[in-house]
């Protein structure tokens, strides 16, 4: 008894809760995930402008250099965060994807992993072959034989032109040397 009167006289009363057990009713609030992607953003952002900044004594005039990228980036990243931040987002379902398209993606991921790791030894353009091939027939969809194979070699083959060639830029080539 002594304590209702302490909190009737003493404590300010509590119009939001609605209960004993002192839980919110409608001012509770949760945070969204457009806000966190948003404040995410930001962050990522900030660090790609903090990257220009530091770049920035490297470069060849303003608008040209090492520190040009990052800025761009950066700063689109924090405008675009912040407007996801404060921009009222709709209510949508999202639907877990069917196990075909999961295994899609977590095939895709392996070889992009796959590739990485064979970029080391064999080089680019044996690993680039590999890794196209297989990614034409898990994302395409292509028949192996024969058009992820065409596919495969025409890209990998335009990919070394346009670069060895084109721009003499040269690829790694491996530890085995090819």
């Amino acid at each position: 008894m002594a304590a209702e009167l302490f909190r009737r006289r003493v404590l300010p009363p509590l119009p939001y809760a609605k209960n004993a057990a002192g839980q919110l009713g409608g001012r509770m609030r949760y945070i969204s995930a457009d806000r966190i992607g948003g404040v995410v953003t930001i962050l990522a952002g900030g660090i790609a402008l903090a990257e220009a900044v530091r770049l920035y004594p490297t470069r060849v005039s303003l608008l040209v250099g090492d520190h040009t990228m990052p800025a761009v980036v950066g700063f689109l990243m924090a405008v675009l965060g912040v407007l996801l931040l404060f921009a009222k987002g709709s209510a949508f379902h999202v639907e877990f994807p069917d196990r075909k398209t999961m295994l899609g993606i977590i095939s895709t991921i392996g070889l992009l992993l796959v590739y990485w790791i064979l970029f080391q030894f064999v080089g680019y353009v044996v690993s680039t072959f590999i890794a196209s091939v297989l990614l034409f027939r898990v994302i395409g969809s292509y028949p192996l034989f024969p058009r992820a194979l065409l596919f495969g070699a025409a890209l990998t083959a335009f990919l070394y032109v346009a670069f060895v060639y084109l721009l003499s830029i040269s690829f790694p080539k491996g530890l085995i040397g090819i």
